[in-house]
This record gives structure tokens, C-alpha cells and sequence, in this order.
């Protein structure tokens, strides 16, 4: 996706930003500045016959704009048009659109093209959307906005159950599975999923790292972890996290591994 096929699927359906211009300098200022260049490039970013350079994104990256991003989006798009961007982008959509999940994706969708050195990027929009309408799935909350990724462009769709709750007896032994694909543009290469409160919960593990195969976009992984509840009635976060080759965490405050155990004395029938 490049930044005019964005442009495209989205301005139609603002009604008060009347000119292409006005959408840019929006669009740009929610991500972090106003474009110091001519009304007549905004004019031709917007429809794409002028590119979404490296120099234009550089001022844009390292910010923490999802939020404001989603804001723009959600105060341009008008209510009763949402629908016309959902299918503008062919977003899987049967029932009445979830304006605040497509306005999280647009989200997403505009920090890989600001996170990437190419003007042409994956379209995230359908995996962006269906986990932002999917995110009551965690504590029936909606998830809070979390820091960029460390690698620029670095991304990953959980397919198992966000926080999952395992309600288990004394002594239990237990396995999770997480399934995730690699919807970013980096390759994963020498990642490691690494229990990080390990030693401040009871919980505890078979080991503390697993291993993730080299993993590239567009590509899935399935990981599974034995986990012993041990002899404590108590309710734990076992917080997982993806690290790199020098323990660094990939998705900071990002929560995608975290497993809940919920550990109870159970009697038997």
C-alpha cells in the first residue's frame, strides 16, 4: 500500500477537510509535523503523482502518535461514511462497521509507511481491523495504546487468545500455544520468547526461553510453553515477552504473550 492508496480510500468519506491539502497537513500533523513543502506537492502526495520520501518521514518516526493517528481518523471520517471506507479497501465486513477499529488500522497502516524506507508497504488493514474490533477479547477492555515496536516497521497479529486465563488446580500442570504471524517487514532472526517476571511470580515454567524459528513476513509461528501451577492459590501474570539476539524486547508494553493463571484449591466430585 503507498500513501496515496490511503489518501484515496479515506478522503472521499471527510467531509470538512475539503481540499487534499487540508487532509495532508492533518494527516501529517497527528503523526508528529506539518510537511514543510509546497501546496501543490501536498496536492500531489495526496493523489500520488509526487512520493512519500525518506526526508518527508524522517521527522515523523521515533513518535508515540498512534493515538493521535486514531484521533484524526476518527474526528475526519463522518459516521455515517465509515462504511464507504471499509469497502474502499475491501475490509471483511458483514455486520455495520466498527468505526473505532477501522480508525485504529488507518492507524497502524500510516506508521508502517512512515516506519518504512519503501513507498509501497504490506496492506494491514484487514489484520489492524479485525484485532482492534477483537480487542474486548482482552479483559473485555479495549487494549491500551502501546509503544512503537523497536525495529521501524516491526509488526505481529496475535491468532490465539490475548491474556488468556487458565483457572487450575494446586500443583497443575498445564500447556499455552500462542500463534502469531509476522505481519511486519522485518524478519525475525534470533528472537527468543523470554518469561519476564519469572521470578516474581509462582507460576513457573518449563524454561524461561523458547526459541522462535527465523521467522519472515507474512509468515506464522506456533509456540508452545509447559507450565506448572505449583502448591500457591494465587492470580498471576505470567508476563512473556519477544526479545532479539541481545535481550532487547521487541514490542515494548506491547502484552501479546501474557498468560493469566488463576490457581485455586479444587475438590474432586
Amino acid at each position: 500500500m503507498k500513501l496515496e492508496t490511503l489518501c484515496g480510500g479515506v478522503k472521499p468519506s471527510c467531509p470538512n477537510l475539503k481540499s487534499r491539502e487540508a487532509f495532508i497537513d492533518g494527516l501529517f500533523e497527528a503523526a508528529g509535523q506539518k510537511p514543510y513543502i509546497s501546496v501543490s506537492y501536498k496536492r500531489n502526495l495526496c493523489n500520488g503523482t509526487k512520493p512519500f520520501t525518506v526526508e518527508q518521514k524522517i521527522p515523523l518516526r521515533g513518535r508515540d502518535n498512534l493515538q493521535s493517528l486514531t484521533s484524526f481518523f476518527a474526528k475526519a471520517i463522518a459516521d455515517s461514511l465509515a462504511v464507504n471506507v471499509i469497502a474502499a479497501f475491501g475490509i471483511p465486513e458483514k455486520e455495520p462497521p466498527d468505526k473505532n477499529a477501522l480508525c485504529v488500522a488507518l492507524s497502524h497502516q500510516m506508521r508502517l509507511l512512515i516506519d518504512s524506507d519503501d513507498e509501497d508497504v504490506d496492506d494491514i488493514l484487514t489484520v489492524e481491523y479485525q484485532k482492534a474490533k477483537n480487542a474486548d477479547s482482552i479483559d473485555n477492555t479495549v487494549p491500551q495504546i502501546t509503544s512503537r515496536p523497536l525495529y521501524p516497521g516491526d509488526s505481529i497479529y496475535m491468532k490465539s487468545k490475548w491474556r488468556p486465563v487458565y483457572s487450575v488446580g494446586l500443583d497443575e500442570i498445564f500447556e499455552h500455544t500462542w500463534e502469531f504471524d509476522n505481519v511486519g517487514t522485518q524478519t525475525w532472526t534470533g528472537r527468543r520468547l523470554y518469561f519476564s517476571n519469572h521470578n516474581k511470580v509462582r507460576p513457573k515454567a518449563e524454561s524461561n526461553y523458547i526459541d522462535i524459528p527465523v521467522t519472515p513476513p507474512n509468515h506464522s509461528v506456533k509456540l508452545t510453553v509447559r507450565m506448572d501451577a505449583r502448591s500457591f492459590e494465587k492470580r498471576s501474570e505470567c508476563k512473556w515477552i519477544m526479545i532479539d539476539d541481545v535481550g532487547k524486547d521487541c514490542f515494548p508494553n506491547g502484552g501479546q504473550f501474557t498468560i493469566v493463571v488463576d490457581v485455586t484449591f479444587q475438590t474432586g466430585d
